[in-house]
């Protein structure tokens, strides 16, 4: 067993050990090589470099302690065996698609029942500095679409809004926002746009808290004068 395991170890284990032969005897069936390979500061001893050996303080046993590489491989091979490893793979998996799935900390929201505009102005200073760091360019405007992704007809609403938005630019370039709801729902709603549009997840409620959101669908649009938020009432479906 030993020997189907050692040969990757010499690197961890020959600068561990003293500097007194001019080659290493590692473990049973593990190969020898010069330690002046692994650890140059020991070097070859021929140099004439004086080595100091220090006598045993107090009683010296035999080394009966199982070979702890062995002991790994047999646990390695226990959880592969066990099937531990798959279990846990399988676990991670699983943790990573719902994270990308619908956002952590997530608050159902009630639909809109009237539209609303309101806006949040950024202060001077800020838009002076931007102005500074865009070099005069005018900022693009940006637009969020904010919905629940678990709602069919706000999943239609962003449809209807990236549709649109294509015929008039010739490319959908409106990002949309999950408050709540599953990812992938929107992304076989959207179709074709999905390839382009950004579906991002509103983790831990912080843009819903950032623009006051209280009721959904929203379109969110962020330039140098701030943000623009409307509130929109989407059409029931039978």
């Amino acid at each position: 067993m030993t020997k189907h395991f050692l040969p990757s170890l010499p690197f961890l284990l020959l600068p561990l050990l003293p500097c007194v032969t001019k080659t290493v005897l590692a473990m049973p069936g593990a190969p020898m090589l010069p330690l002046s390979a692994f650890a140059p500061g020991c070097g070859d001893l021929s140099a004439g470099r004086a080595v100091i050996l220090h006598p045993a303080e107090g009683p010296v046993y035999p080394n009966d302690l199982p070979d702890w590489a062995e002991v790994l491989q047999m646990t390695v091979m226990h959880y592969e065996a066990s099937g531990e490893f798959e279990r846990r793979r399988q676990k991670t998996v699983s943790d990573m698609e719902a994270a990308l799935e619908s956002p952590r900390g997530a608050v159902k929201l009630p639909r809109a029942v009237r539209k609303e505009r309101r806006v949040i102005p950024f202060p001077e200073d800020l838009k002076r500095l931007e102005l500074r760091m865009s070099q005069g360019e005018a900022l693009q405007k940006k637009v969020f679409l904010l919905i629940d992704g678990d709602d069919e007809d706000q999943r239609r609403w962003v449809k209807a809004r990236l549709d649109e938005e294509a015929r008039r630019k010739g490319i959908a370039t409106a990002q949309v926002v999950l408050l709540s709801g599953k990812r992938s729902l929107v992304l076989k709603e959207i179709g074709s746009h999905a390839a382009l549009v950004r579906v991002m997840l509103d983790q831990g409620g912080q843009m819903r808290r950032m623009l006051e959101v209280t009721a959904l669908p929203v379109r969110a649009s962020f330039s140098l004068e701030g943000w623009e938020i409307e509130t929109e009432v989407v059409e029931e479906h039978a």
